[in-house]
């Protein structure tokens, strides 16, 4: 199913055209003389799926757009009544003359019934939809960004009751079998578009990356067999989970029991409530005090970094959920271990509600001796400082130290969560990286693009920007649809990188660009246009992975997936 950043579609715009029959069969009466019952049926039941699915479409595509920045929100509000009202305006001259030839201005018209009408009833009856929509509009987005999603849901079933109440339909009878029938097509729908189009790239796509769901599952039972028993998976998905997609990945680990989540930011976070995330969703990094209500607002949880911070937050008199980070070791954010005192009073806060405490080892992922014993020294320093608040009465809450690395090498910690980042997704940071417990980890992201163009080189050619390539010999290259603009680094350029084409390893030539770069396909004829190019992943027999990959960037994989473009599609198979 594609729910990616740049989704696409097509089921619902083949649904569309179903809904506009739909409509105008309502109004045409088509088996009126065939037979009464199966025109009632047809007109009064069936059909009444077409106009809730109009603006449900409506609905998702505008809400989804809404985010915290107010002024935004307000600005694409205006826009949105400023096309609505441009198409009513036209509707309404366009039906001017048969308003004049029922007698709409003479039969009781007055101003005031003109102004109801323009803006609830519609100057004509089948133009209600326009006002009605953008009334509409208005009124969820008002809800939206002021309330958190559940209660917005509560208001909107009320008003929804409360319009029952109107002519919306007539009758107990066909009120239950319009709604049963909606909601049973609604469900038949959405199943048939996602076995149809689920696991099938666009085949017009220039660069996707396919996210293979089982995997991920697979990953998430591999992980849970290794962590201590009552210590709970916190999955992190900051930075789009790691460029597989934030809250796509977050809803399906949901659907797999997990309920605690990491981001690095507040607006990470309320992208994942707003899209149905459920569960503890912890604010990794610094979310500034005069946001402290949306954080109220959507149920997260922040880290408090030191106690002047802690302070500003109480002090806005709204209580929030929060985790207390120390800094053992790490030198980043989070109160000192040595401050004991400071520490202390950060549990003290009236408005602070203390959930957990925790701490990241900095260099867990090694194996040397030097590096041990400091990890080691972490761990010390964090348990001294719990010990010591549990003599002063304080209870410190849920704790977790160990990040991906630190479960996969100290084990034997017994914490209540375990912060799982890129072993989640299949992978180490770097090609080679030892560790303890070694688990079946299989790749979630495969990156992928296409083959845009074939043509020959002649001898001496030089290739690309700079020059930096100068063909040898005749030779023939593809150029492909992907670059450092989608996530692809510059570093990948004269290093001897490799992609795969047709299962076979083929050499990437020249300086990577923004949209393209260039692959040398000398001795493969069969090569054409549209031929999909493999970056990351499987082809046939052949593999390269993101370690791979990393290291010839001289980075880590965390760096290489999390900076994935928006242009990159995502494609969820299940």
């Amino acid at each position: 199913m594609n729910v990616g950043s740049e989704k696409q579609y097509g089921g619902l715009d083949r649904f569309g055209i179903i809904a506009a029959i739909l409509v105008i069969a309502i109004h045409t009466f088509p088996l009126l003389s065939i037979s009464e019952w199966a025109d009632f049926t047809l007109r009064q039941t069936i059909a009444r799926v077409a106009v809730p699915f109009f603006f449900m479409c409506t609905g998702f595509f505008f809400m989804q757009k809404l985010g915290s920045d107010r002024n935004r929100n307000a600005s694409m509000l205006k826009q949105f009544l400023w096309k609505g009202g441009k198409l009513y305006l036209l509707s309404i001259l366009l039906y001017l003359p048969v308003n004049v030839y029922e007698g709409y201005f003479t039969d009781g018209f007055t101003l005031l019934t003109a102004v109801k009408d323009l803006l609830f009833n519609g100057t004509f009856y089948h133009l209600w939809y326009f006002p009605s929509i953008m009334l509409g509009v208005c009124i969820s987005t008002f809800l939206y960004t002021r309330l958190s999603t559940w209660n917005t849901f509560w208001v909107t079933l009320l008003l929804y009751g409360i319009g029952l109440l109107g002519d919306s339909y007539f009758g107990l009878v066909h009120f239950t079998l319009v709604t049963v029938l909606s909601f049973v097509l609604s469900v038949l729908a959405m199943k048939a578009i996602q076995r149809f189009r689920g696991g099938k790239p666009d085949q017009t796509g220039r660069a996707w990356a396919d996210i293979h769901l089982p995997h991920l599952q697979h990953n998430v039972r591999e992980i849970q067999q290794v962590l201590p028993k009552d210590c709970a998976m916190m999955a992190v998905v900051k930075a789009q989970a790691y460029g597989h997609g934030g809250w796509q990945i977050a809803r399906f680990l949901n659907k797999l029991g997990i309920d605690h989540f990491a981001v690095a930011t507040i607006d990470e976070g309320i992208e994942l409530r707003k899209q149905g995330v459920k569960g503890e969703i912890l604010v990794l990094g610094y979310t500034d005090e005069r946001r402290i209500r949306q954080i109220a607002r959507f149920k997260l949880t922040q880290t408090v970094v030191d106690d002047e911070y802690a302070q500003t937050l109480n002090g806005y008199n709204v209580k929030i959920p929060v985790h207390i980070k120390i800094d053992t070791g790490m030198g980043r954010l989070g109160e000192s271990w040595e401050y004991t005192e400071k520490i202390a009073a950060m549990y003290r806060y009236k408005h602070l509600q203390v959930c957990g405490t925790f701490t990241h080892m900095s260099v867990a992922d090694s194996l040397e001796a030097s590096d041990i014993a400091y990890t080691k020294n972490q761990i010390d320093r964090f348990q001294k400082v719990i010990d010591q608040l549990k003599e002063k009465g304080i209870n410190p809450q849920k704790l977790h130290v160990q990040s991906s690395y630190g479960v996969l090498n100290y084990g034997e910690l017994q914490c209540d969560y375990a912060r799982m980042g890129i072993a989640l997704y299949g992978m180490l940071s770097k090609q080679g990286d030892k560790v303890k417990t070694s688990i079946d980890l299989r790749p979630v992201l495969s990156l992928k693009a296409r083959v845009v163009q074939v043509k020959q080189v002649e001898k001496g050619a030089p290739v690309g920007y700079g020059r930096a390539h100068i063909a040898q010999k005749d030779s023939k290259i593809a150029i492909v649809s992907i670059g450092y603009a989608d996530g692809v680094p510059r570093m990948l350029s004269q290093v001897g990188a490799t992609c795969l084409i047709r299962g076979k390893r083929r050499p990437i030539i020249g300086f990577v660009c923004m949209d393209q770069l260039i692959v040398d396909i000398s001795d493969m004829e069969e090569v054409q246009r549209g031929e999909v190019v493999t970056f990351i992943g499987r082809d046939q027999e052949e593999e390269i992975t993101a370690e791979e990959m990393a290291q010839s960037c001289k980075t880590i994989t965390n760096e290489l997936v999390s900076r994935l473009g928006e242009r990159v599609k995502r494609v969820y198979h299940d």
